[in-house]
């Protein structure tokens, strides 16, 4: 069994926002295996294959709060800590750049400090996609809220693809 998470705000006000870049990931992934994240549990909007095996989870707290619902699934799936991935933002590598860890600090990431701080521990994977650091220092909040410019939609498309592959190849070489 996996849990992946892609870390997000809720609301249409939010869903082409660079913050939001790993439920865009989950999105694609869920399109491609067929699935709609219909259900709601935990805080969250969840998908399930059942071929794969696979729970595609969306947490509705808003970032900041985001180990809440990560808390309950992996209670309530008595999921061992390795079959958790994370699928994040990140500030500190540029557009395009995707980083896969299994284990790691929270690098100033709020979603990822909650969950960390929920869980007690750091040690579970999570896939790092890179949206670039603002030319202006001071003024991260409002660009991890803005939305993609329609100059960076093409690179956004390929990390995605290449997001939901390592996905993929993960759960399928680790099943």
């Amino acid at each position: 069994m996996w849990l992946v998470v892609g870390l997000g705000n809720p609301g249409s006000e939010y869903a082409n926002t660079r913050h939001n870049v790993g439920f865009i990931v989950l999105d694609q992934l869920a399109l491609k295996w067929q699935l709609e994240f219909k259900k709601k549990k935990f805080i969250s909007v969840y998908a399930f294959s059942p071929e794969r095996k696979v729970y595609l989870v969306k947490p509705l707290t808003y970032m900041n709060r985001s180990g809440l619902a990560v808390k309950k699934w992996v209670k309530d799936l008595s999921l061992p800590l390795n079959r958790l991935l994370i699928v994040v933002d990140d500030l500190d590598l540029p557009l395009g750049k995707v980083r896969f860890r299994r284990r790691g600090g929270d690098a100033g990431h709020h979603g990822l400090a909650s969950i960390i701080g929920v869980l007690q521990t750091s040690e579970f994977p999570r896939l790092r996609i890179g949206i670039g650091r603002p030319r202006k220092r001071g003024t991260e909040a409002t660009y991890v809220l803005s939305p993609f410019k329609e100059s960076e939609k093409e690179v956004l498309a390929g990390v995605v693809e290449h997001s939901v592959g390592l996905i993929e190849n993960l759960v399928k070489s680790e099943s």
